[in-house]
C-alpha cells in the first residue's frame, strides 16, 4: 500500500508543527510529529548517559523505544508510551515528558487538566516487581487498565 508522505523542514521554532497540523487537517491525513519522536529518543539517550553525538547508541535506543503515535485528521495527537522508572524520583515521568512538550494526559500540574475528560493523570502501573522488605520474597504484580483510563484511551482513538 502506498502511503503519501509530506515532510516539512526548517529551523527550530519556525512553525513546522503548526504548518504540518494545518496541512494534515486540510488533506484529512494523520500527522506524525517527528519532533516528538526525536525528543523521546534524546531524552531516553540522556537518561542512559549517551553522548549527544552517539548516533549508534541513539539508534539502538530508538529501536527499543516502546512508543505509539496516534493522531486524527483534525490534528489531535497522542503518544502512547510504555515507560520504565529508572530512579523512582517524585514526578519523574511527568516532569521528563512535560520538559519535551509531551505532558501526561490529565496532569493538572505539568499538562492539561481534564484532558481526555480525565479527572486524574493517565498513568497506570501495569506491572510492579519488587522484593518484599520483610519476607524477602519477590513480588510480581500485574494490573489491567482501569475503566476510566480504558474509556479515555478509546475516546482518544475515536477522536
Amino acid at each position: 500500500m502506498d502511503v503519501p508522505v509530506i515532510a516539512i523542514d526548517g529551523p527550530s521554532g519556525s512553525g513546522k508543527g503548526t504548518i504540518a497540523r494545518l496541512v494534515a487537517s486540510r488533506l484529512g491525513w494523520h500527522l506524525l510529529d517527528s519532533g516528538a519522536l526525536y525528543r523521546l529518543v534524546a531524552m531516553a539517550g540522556a537518561i542512559r548517559g549517551l553522548a549527544a553525538d552517539d548516533e549508534a547508541g541513539h539508534a539502538a535506543v530508538a529501536a527499543r523505544l516502546d512508543a505509539r503515535f496516534e493522531s486524527d485528521p483534525a490534528g489531535s495527537e497522542r503518544v502512547l508510551l510504555d515507560v520504565r522508572l529508572e530512579t523512582g524520583r517524585t514526578h519523574q515521568i511527568r516532569v521528563h515528558l512535560a520538559a519535551i512538550d509531551l505532558p501526561v494526559c490529565g496532569d493538572s500540574t505539568y499538562g492539561v487538566k481534564g484532558d481526555l475528560e480525565l479527572v486524574r493523570q493517565f498513568l497506570h502501573a501495569h506491572r510492579l516487581r519488587f522484593t518484599h522488605p520483610v519476607t524477602g520474597d519477590v513480588l510480581d504484580l500485574e494490573s489491567s487498565l482501569p475503566p476510566d483510563l480504558a474509556a479515555a484511551l478509546e475516546h482518544a482513538r475515536a477522536a
